[in-house]
């Protein structure tokens, strides 16, 4: 999804609302007002194509909340801009993924060298119930191969829980 560049923020009378600025025949009968979080997810995502779990991570890294949390508040805030104002928003994908997706798709865009970054926090403290579900995941899909050269790129980037075991074949080897 992306926000719609010719709504912008504005601060009057100590509230902050969304103005248009060049979308002609809008309704402008219903104004927006922003909190605090609101702003920071418009000012962080503006310009940007974002998913709802990247929205979700702005306010994970800023609040130090649990991610399901952030999902929820995000979904929520989301809603309200495309109800308020269908314009706000061009919604291209609104779906949010589990835990083990959001690992999986980390993965895949590591081994395709994606230039964009994956946050640490998204691998911070996984149970291994969880890579257990990537690790399916990535089988079923078919895509197993291009998750293990994810996991590759991501050795040197973050530490590995203590007793993390990959298992090859009939074999296994402790990272």
């Amino acid at each position: 999804m992306k926000l719609n560049p010719h709504f912008k923020l504005r601060s009057i009378a100590g509230e902050t609302i969304i103005v248009n600025q060049g979308v002609p025949d809008t309704d402008l009968t219903r104004i927006i007002s922003f909190n605090f979080s609101a702003c920071l997810l418009w000012k962080r995502l503006s310009g940007k194509d974002f998913t709802l779990q990247e929205a979700a991570l702005v306010l994970v890294e800023s609040y130090h909340i649990p991610q399901e949390q952030a999902e929820r508040d995000v979904v929520i805030w989301a809603d309200a801009l495309k109800n308020v104002q269908p314009y706000l928003i061009d919604i291209t994908m609104d779906i949010i993924l589990d835990k083990p997706e959001q690992m999986l798709f980390a993965l895949l865009r590591s081994a395709l060298n994606s230039t964009k970054l994956i946050s640490e926090i998204l691998f911070t403290d996984i149970s291994p119930a969880l890579w257990q579900a990537c690790y399916k995941l990535a089988c079923t899909q078919g895509v197993m191969a291009l998750a293990w050269d994810g996991i590759q790129t991501l050795l040197g980037l973050f530490a590995t829980p203590e007793g993390f075991e990959i298992k090859l074949g009939d074999g296994g080897r402790e990272l």
